[in-house]
């Protein structure tokens, strides 16, 4: 939603109950994004990941909230992608 990246992201329920994430991007900067959030997310529990919110990514300084060209935009995108 209103970027032109493209990211594919896997989720998986490892055999210990935790979470393992796997991404990519076309774009170099989408990817390096998407890395960090799989550094911080990988190996979750599922409610933990479920709770994050756009204002914990903005508390990571990484972006400005309710902007539309925001870092924490693509973030958000690539938590609620289904």
């Amino acid at each position: 939603m209103g970027c032109r990246a493209r990211v594919w992201i896997q989720a998986e329920l490892g055999s210990n109950g935790k979470m393992r994430f796997f991404a990519n991007s076309n774009f170099e900067i989408s990817r390096d994004f998407c890395f960090f959030l799989v550094w911080v997310l990988d190996g979750a529990a599922p409610e933990e990941v479920m709770k994050i919110t756009t204002e914990e990514l903005v508390e990571m300084n990484v972006g400005v909230a309710r902007k539309e060209r925001s870092r924490v935009n693509t973030w958000h995108n690539v938590l609620i992608t289904k």
